[in-house]
């Protein structure tokens, strides 16, 4: 009875040590689980962070396209209102504008310098080419005497036969003279 209460005894020991055994690896697996679902929920509160800058992003853009569609129909319809006027005006749109204010070839004009005038700053003279010999505004003149280069002019106001110029200070070579050659190229 003694070897039978021996081997209960060891059976029962063995089958303790069994189930703690048991006991802790279940401990240890519940412990991973937990960590798992720790990490889980963490993962979770990242991805609902990101989904929901995400959907501000789409919002922005949404908003960002609505405007741009709103702009592009503004435009539109101004480009659609200066149409009608092109057509109103009788310019056609699709043929090339040449400016009135664009100046045609530049033909060789030569003229001399009837009178000069200093101030300060500035030179002025008179010239006897004008309108007439196509001089224009802001055209640049040059001024020489024989085969010697003098200095540039610009108009300042042009007439049919004469025109007045401003020397260009840092194109001056020598002191101008009444009677000086003035041409509009060389």
């Amino acid at each position: 009875m003694r070897e039978e209460a021996d081997s209960n005894f060891e059976q029962q020991k063995a089958d303790a040590e069994a189930k703690t055994s048991e006991a802790a690896a279940r401990r240890a697996e519940s412990e991973n689980l937990y960590r798992e679902v720790e990490s889980l929920r963490e993962r979770i509160a990242e991805l609902r962070e990101k989904q929901s800058d995400l959907e501000n992003q789409l919002l922005e853009a949404e908003g960002q396209a609505t405007a741009s569609k709103e702009v592009e129909a503004d435009q539109l319809e101004t480009i659609a209102d200066l149409k009608r006027k092109l057509r109103y005006a009788g310019v056609n749109p699709r043929e090339p504008l040449v400016s009135a204010n664009v100046p045609e070839q530049i033909e060789k004009v030569d003229g001399f310098i009837e009178a000069t005038h200093g101030q300060r700053d500035q030179e002025f003279l008179q010239v006897t080419i004008g309108s007439d010999d196509r001089i224009y505004k802001d055209m640049k003149l040059i001024v020489y005497r024989k085969d010697d280069y003098v200095c540039q002019a610009r108009v300042m106001k042009v007439w049919a036969d004469k025109a007045v110029c401003v020397v260009i200070e840092d194109t001056k070579e020598r002191n101008i003279k009444v009677g000086d050659n003035v041409t509009t190229k060389l």
